[in-house]
């Protein structure tokens, strides 16, 4: 192999792995991305399967609802 086949292979190869390097990292920063939403998402969950806090009183003796 001449030189300048050497060189251009040599590039090549370098070119290469800085793109996959740089493909690694946005596949990290993307990975983290969905974890992140992952957790926000199971928190809002958690938070719709909460019971909502009602005054048993004021529907009983002031009549809400329907019976107004």
């Amino acid at each position: 192999m001449d030189e300048a086949g050497r060189y251009t292979a040599e590039h090549t190869v370098m070119d290469a792995n800085i793109e996959i390097g740089k493909l690694k990292h946005l596949l990290e920063v993307a990975e983290d991305k969905i974890e992140q939403l992952q957790k926000e998402i199971a928190e809002l969950k958690s938070v719709k399967e909460e019971p909502e806090l009602r005054s048993v009183m004021s529907e009983k003796y002031n009549k809400f609802g329907e019976d107004a």
